[in-house]
């Protein structure tokens, strides 16, 4: 019995007799990414005999599988969503295939003119089955620098999932130190269908890479004959709370050192044992021992006044029997205090008693052979009237 029905402006016929859509081909289990052999799907009635549609029928084609796909033709695939059934038809075939292992599910439903049809829908399963697959995981971060503090390693896997349980070298206590850990943790995959869960597989190695440590002494001065220990520096880089404490030495510390230039040293304290977490770099300064300075010169006394010269004595009476007259003649008193030499204050350490011209004469010419100042002869031949 046929019914007739309009879609837009075109007339369609269907029968009335069709109930069902089911698959006349078994189930199949194939390969991943194999294309099935021939699926056939065929309209039916209640009896579940063959019912031909009375006019183009389209069938959707769906799969639980998200990378499962379906094409008319096996050796020129094109992957389509529908196919169209021919007037007059019962049977339309078609293939499937699919990336993704498992059981999935296959359904076909009908419409004509665009209008669903009420007939049960056709279901079948298919086993997509193949190689499982061994997925990788690697640590992301290889290498970091001591800090003082735990670090952790970051896996990751080559397919999407969940890593848990990291070891560091069999040990599952987060590191510190510097230094190389091969790394293992479990991995369960998201997709457990194609891939294989892991458990203590290996990562890769973890590296902790030691940290820059600069000891730099400064630079001091001494005196020659000072022992010197007010040693001072900068520590640069420690990490967390390492208990580490410079000391400093030279060879111009001690007392005895002489006068120059020596190098000052430094060590580093370790009670903890954490210098293995660093590059140490050691920086040398420098340790100047300059001389003593020279004492202050003492205060000279104060030079003596110049002494008053003596008043010369009046010349002796004129003989009777009328002699000459002798010359007048001075006493020149000469301290110690002017005199320029030594040899000059054995000459002039005393005063000189009166003396003729000649006699005068003869003294400026001996204060000049030692060299007397000028000021004291013309003091002389002042007096002496020369």
């Amino acid at each position: 019995m046929l019914a007739f029905g309009t879609s837009a402006s075109r007339v369609f016929a269907v029968s009335e007799n069709i109930t069902q859509l089911n698959f006349t081909t078994a189930p199949q289990t194939i390969d991943a990414n194999a294309t099935s052999t021939v699926i056939t799907i065929q309209t039916q009635n209640a009896t579940s005999s063959l019912e031909k549609v009375s006019g183009t029928t389209t069938l959707n084609l769906t799969s639980t599988s998200a990378t499962g796909e379906f094409s008319s033709n096996s050796t020129n695939w094109i992957a389509v969503a529908t196919l169209t059934m021919s007037t007059n038809s019962a049977n339309r075939s078609f293939y499937y295939r699919d990336t993704t292992a498992g059981t999935h599910t296959l359904t076909v439903t009908a419409s004509v003119g665009g209008v669903a049809r009420e007939w049960t829908p056709a279901t079948q399963a298919i086993v997509i089955t193949g190689t499982r697959v061994a997925p990788t995981i690697s640590v992301a971060s290889s290498s970091v620098l001591y800090t003082g503090s735990a670090q952790s390693a970051i896996v990751s896997g080559s397919v999407p999932g969940v890593v848990s349980n990291i070891a560091y070298n069999a040990s599952t206590t987060t590191p510190i130190d510097a230094g190389t850990y091969a790394v293992t943790a479990d991995f369960a995959p998201d997709d457990s269908a194609n891939y294989d869960a892991l458990t203590s597989a290996p990562a890769g190695d973890f590296v902790i890479g030691r940290a820059a440590l600069t000891v730099t002494p400064d630079n001091h001065t001494k005196t020659e004959g000072e022992i010197f220990s007010a040693f001072t520096g900068v520590i640069d880089g420690i990490k967390g709370s390492d208990a580490l404490a410079a000391r400093y030495a030279s060879g111009g510390a001690s007392a005895d050192a002489p006068v120059g230039s020596y190098e000052i040293t430094a060590t580093l304290d370790d009670p903890d044992s954490r210098l293995g977490n660093y590059d140490l770099v050691y920086r040398v300064g420098t340790l100047e021992v300059s001389a003593p300075a020279a004492p202050a010169p003492e205060a000279l006394p104060p030079a003596a006044p110049p002494a008053e010269p003596a008043v010369s004595s009046p010349p002796p009476p004129a003989s009777r029997g009328g002699g000459r007259r002798r010359s007048p003649v001075v006493v020149v008193p000469v301290t110690p205090a002017v005199a320029a030499s030594p040899a000059q204050g054995q000459v002039l350490g005393a005063s000189v008693g009166p003396l003729t011209r000649a006699q005068a004469g003869s003294l400026v010419e001996f204060l000049r052979s030692f060299g007397v100042d000028q000021s004291i002869i013309d003091r002389v031949r002042e007096v002496t009237h020369i």
